[in-house]
């Protein structure tokens, strides 16, 4: 069991922000409050001038990339990055490290960091964070060119499997001007949720494709639609994947004037796609919400009736 001083940190805490080493309970209430809650962790603390922080690129469980960096303070006991004069250099984890690490890894895929220290008496690790994302070591401390390394082949992550998982299907009755969606199938082959996602305004599919390694998941079906070319007012008629047309540019102080054809169009093709999948998956799950054949028949007549206006 770990006996004071400990470290206090905030759970939701980033970079050291809201560390604390607490030599007493009364310490701790004075940091936290009478009582403990789920918004604090208190922590063994281990002695050492070296604290360690490895990111790794994984896929599947297996570590592709190590990225390693050291920081050495003059003293045994520290918070970093709560402290100066800190020796930063790079530092590869043993194998037995590695090993280690893989053992928190089975079946995820993706960035993930490990902050951790190696023990005086035996040079076993003691791990304080793991975190699934791009940790600041990576993004400020290591070499450019490990990190470029890293991220190079985090682009290169489609694999053949993937490659074959993932395909194109048209909704029925799509108009000709929409590309065919990308799918990836669920991991495991079995199709137990879908999600849709509609990708940002002018950015297209080409890096979700190149990602796609990453996103695969066990049940889980993915669809993504392409939004069509068009011409962008606000833009001064240039043409870009959009969703709809952007009749006014507020630069995000307030909510854009949409083309209320464009809306009406992309409407009714996510409809008929999201029917598709519903009936695909036999029920409505989660994010893919059901819409009945009526309501987007019923968007069909309303644009018949107003293109018979326009005749008049």
């Amino acid at each position: 069991t770990a006996t004071y001083p400990c470290i206090l940190k905030s759970a939701t805490g980033e970079f050291g922000k809201e560390n604390s080493i607490v030599a007493c309970p009364s310490e701790v209430d004075e940091v936290a409050g009478e009582s403990l809650s789920s918004q604090w962790v208190l922590q063994e603390l281990v002695a050492g001038k070296e604290e360690l922080s490895v990111s790794l690129l994984v896929q599947d469980g297996k570590i592709l990339e190590v990225v390693g960096t050291s920081y050495k303070c003059g003293r045994e006991i520290f918070v970093w990055p709560n402290v100066r004069n800190v020796e930063v250099t790079p530092y590869e984890p043993s194998p037995t490290e590695c090993e280690v690490m893989t053992l928190f890894l089975r079946a995820y895929s993706g960035i993930c960091n490990f902050n951790y220290k190696l023990r005086g008496d035996d040079g076993r690790m003691c791990i304080f964070e793991i975190n699934t994302r791009v940790g600041g070591d990576l993004a400020c401390d290591v070499p450019r060119e490990s990190a470029r390394r890293l991220f190079e082949r985090l682009d290169s992550l489609v694999d053949d499997s993937l490659q074959s998982a993932c395909r194109s299907v048209a909704p029925d009755g799509s108009a000709g001007e929409w590309d065919e969606p990308l799918v990836i199938e669920p991991k495991d082959g079995k199709h137990l949720y879908t999600l849709i996602y509609l990708h940002p305004f002018r950015i297209g599919l080409r890096d979700y494709v190149r990602k796609m390694g990453l996103f695969a998941r066990p049940g889980l079906r993915i669809v993504f639609p392409h939004a069509p070319r068009r011409s962008i007012s606000s833009m001064g008629g240039k043409e870009h994947k959009a969703w709809y047309d952007y009749l006014s540019d507020n630069n995000g102080s307030r909510e854009d004037e949409a083309g209320a054809a464009t809306v009406a169009d992309s409407r009714r093709h996510l409809l008929r796609l999201l029917n598709k999948e519903n009936k695909l998956l036999q029920a409505s799950l989660g994010l893919a919400k059901s819409f009945s054949e009526e309501e987007a028949d019923d968007d069909n007549d309303e644009d018949d009736d107003d293109d018979d206006d326009d005749d008049d």
